[in-house]
């Protein structure tokens, strides 16, 4: 499922959500262009993805972020599982959330 949020005419930011299995689903792209960082686009984004994982009866959620960043997901109830991993350089971690 992809889930994007316009502001008029231009993408402000996109979502790609994947169900792995009946229960669980893999948030695995989560972009806010950097024109509309802090303005409230990844929260409405988020509320978004959550509205489609409680329409899907998902109970579990996952998704790598980069490190720098998981205070956004922890807002939302995730929480980091094991140790931090390289992507392309960038130190991230894999967030988990049970509904």
């Amino acid at each position: 499922m992809n889930i994007t949020i316009h502001e008029g005419s231009q993408v402000a930011g996109t979502a790609h959500v994947v169900l792995l299995a009946e229960d669980t689903a893999k948030i695995e792209t989560f972009t806010v262009m950097p024109k509309y960082r802090g303005k409230n686009v990844g929260r409405s984004l988020m509320e978004k993805i959550e509205g489609y994982l409680n329409e899907k009866n998902i109970k579990k959620s996952i998704l790598d972020s980069p490190k720098f960043i998981k205070g956004f997901y922890e807002k939302f109830g995730y929480k980091q599982e094991g140790s931090e991993f390289m992507v392309k350089d960038v130190p991230t971690v894999k967030m988990v959330k049970n509904y």
